[in-house]
Order: structure tokens, then sequence, then C-alpha cells
């Protein structure tokens, strides 16, 4: 399943590249995608086996949310949702947000919404 999860990753990630771009993609931005994209997905993993031997509840309760989601969606509805989450923040906080409050007050703010509001039970 990870390795599933991982060449989708990729496999958008260059799309998106070429997607984005007006004219042909430069050779270093595709190696940049082909090492960026696994390099952060194994940082994801390290954290996510962190947080599962360390905060053991917590990582429970993110794999219920996690599967909640995932249970009704099919591939291209994760890829619709994650692209729509990034680029959706991207706009907010960099776009809208960080021009105002700044770098300091935009990260906290960012990190914020990012924390669960309570301990699982």
């Amino acid at each position: 399943m990870r390795s599933k999860i991982l060449l989708t990753t990729i496999t958008s990630a260059l799309v998106l590249t070429v997607a984005l771009s007006s004219r042909r993609v430069p050779l270093h931005l595709t190696w940049e995608s082909l090492v960026g994209v696994p390099l952060l997905w194994g940082i994801n993993a390290v954290g996510e086996w962190a947080q599962h031997q360390w905060f053991p509840a917590t990582w429970e309760a993110d794999r219920h949310v996690n599967e909640a989601i995932a249970s009704v969606l099919d591939r291209r509805g994760m890829v619709v949702l994650s692209l729509s989450a990034g680029i959706g923040e991207e706009i907010t906080i960099r776009g809208a947000l960080q021009p105002k409050l700044g770098l300091v007050l935009t990260s906290l703010f960012f990190a914020a919404l990012h924390v669960q509001s309570r301990p699982p039970r």
C-alpha cells in the first residue's frame, strides 16, 4: 500500500511540475522532484514511526481519522483532496496572511491549525 502511495505521489509531483510549466521543464527540477518527493516521504515515515512509538494514543486517533477519510475516497478523490488542501493552504497562508502578519506569526498560526485540540481518549 505504501509503495502505491509513494508512486502516486511521485507521479503527481512530476505531472504537476510539467503542467505548471509553460515551457520544457529543466532537468534539475525533474531531479529535484524525483529525489525530493521520496525524501520528504521518508521524513514523514520517520515522523509517523516516532509518533507511533512515543505517542501511541495520538497515533491511533490519527489512524482512525485517516481510515475514515480513505474509506470513502477513490484514488482520484485522494489526489483531488490532497491538491485542494495544499493549494488552498498556500493561497490562504502564504498569499493572504503572510504578507500581513509576517513569517513568524504566520508560521505559528499555521502550526496551531495543525495541532490536535485535545488529547485522544
